[in-house]
């Protein structure tokens, strides 16, 4: 049975939906919005973003990464305010977003049909997680969803070997059907290391996704209707966004 949570994100509802899934213990804080300030975002451009550039049905927006090592993330209000962060441009105005606590990108997609958005991550901190979020906006990113995707059981088992899945691809048709994609190096420090590979299904658009299903071989990706947003943001984007946190 589908569990479904409801959180406000200053004043937009966000609804976390995790169907058949366990409920994961940062699943709470899916799209939540911190502070924009000039050090958040000077942080930010410490390394490379990404950014759409928007359209009459997503917004503009950058997705970047802050690391735990910054000195904000070590003490004060900034405290724990680290991993993929996005920012969103609206009416002129800019505003931030965790989009998963803790979590690191791995990829992020907008649909050529409609205002969905998706954003992937994967905690990175101190060895690999054992899950993937799949945040989902359906709204131009006026709210999200997170789903929590466990790793496959047959990972690390016997004791933890640092096994974890690589997400290969994902992909989703007009009709909301699709299905993620990923692989794992197993037995590495072994003489009878293999990569496996898994597939995730979801049938509503990734509001929910099947436990994982074991797959013989490499699958190439499907044709859909999402679109990887560009590796690089424009140079225009980030100083729109870096004018807007210094003016603040």
């Amino acid at each position: 049975m589908a569990r479904r949570v409801s959180i406000s994100l200053g004043g937009a509802l966000c609804a976390i939906s995790l169907a058949g899934l366990a409920l994961a213990p940062s699943a709470h804080a899916c799209l939540r919005e911190i502070p924009l300030e000039a050090q958040l975002v000077a942080d930010a451009r410490a390394q490379a973003m990404q950014g759409f550039a928007g359209n009459g049905k997503i917004p503009p927006f950058l997705l970047g990464h802050l690391s735990y090592l910054r000195e904000a993330a070590q003490s004060g209000d900034g405290e724990g305010v680290h991993g993929a962060v996005l920012f969103v441009q609206q009416g002129g105005a800019w505003r931030a977003f965790l989009p998963a606590d803790g979590e690191s990108t791995l990829s992020a997609y907008v649909s050529s049909s409609s205002p969905l958005v998706i954003i992937v991550t994967h905690l990175q901190i101190e060895g690999p997680g054992q899950s993937f979020t799949v945040m989902r906006s359906t709204d131009g990113l006026r709210s999200a969803q997170c789903a929590i995707l466990p790793f496959p059981k047959a990972l690390n088992r016997g004791g933890w070997k640092s096994e974890y899945l690589e997400l290969r691809s994902l992909q989703i048709n007009a009709r909301g059907k699709g299905r993620l994609i990923a692989s794992a190096l197993l037995g590495a420090d072994t003489a009878r290391q293999q990569t496996r590979w898994w597939r995730y299904r979801t049938r509503n658009e990734a509001k929910s996704w099947s436990r994982p299903r074991a797959l013989p071989g490499a699958r190439a990706p499907r044709p859909g209707v999402l679109i990887p947003i560009p590796e690089t943001a424009s140079p225009a984007q980030l100083e729109s966004l870096a004018s807007y946190a210094n003016d603040r």
